[in-house]
């Protein structure tokens, strides 16, 4: 599952080593297929240490539009990550996921990733104070 670039970019974009260790096994969603695409509202894989959620569309093209929430486990940080990879698995363990979804467009073979945050300045007041706390 990770060989495929849409989902191996899913953990690289979040900055979380260890991503691709995780076995899914569950998923669910409907789909419907129409004008050229195939859509979802509510396309789900689940696993004992992530959820992730996906609302969008792959059209006959193989063009991507889809936005993935992603609910993340304690199990997945990892003792032997760099400084920064432990320090944004910790920020989401915290958290309880991550705040904000994360944006895929491009193509299957070369899809491109963004994070779309949804904090307002509350929040982000609270993640610099998070991070100046994990770094002294």
């Amino acid at each position: 599952l990770w060989e495929v670039p849409v989902m191996r970019g899913i953990g690289e974009a979040l900055l979380l080593r260890g991503f691709q260790r995780i076995i899914f096994d569950e998923a669910g969603g409907n789909f419907e297929v129409g004008s050229r695409m195939v859509s979802t509202r509510d396309l789900k894989l689940w696993s004992n240490e992530a959820v992730l959620t996906s609302v969008g569309n792959i059209d006959f093209n193989g063009g991507l539009n889809f936005d993935v929430s992603t609910s993340i486990t304690e199990g997945l940080v990892n003792e032997n990550q760099d400084d920064w990879q432990k320090l944004s698995s910790d920020f989401v363990k915290e958290a309880g996921q991550i705040i904000g979804n994360l944006q895929i467009s491009g193509t299957i073979k070369k899809p491109e990733f963004k994070i779309k945050p949804k904090v307002g300045k509350y929040l982000k007041n609270k993640i610099k104070d998070f991070i100046k706390g994990a770094l002294e």
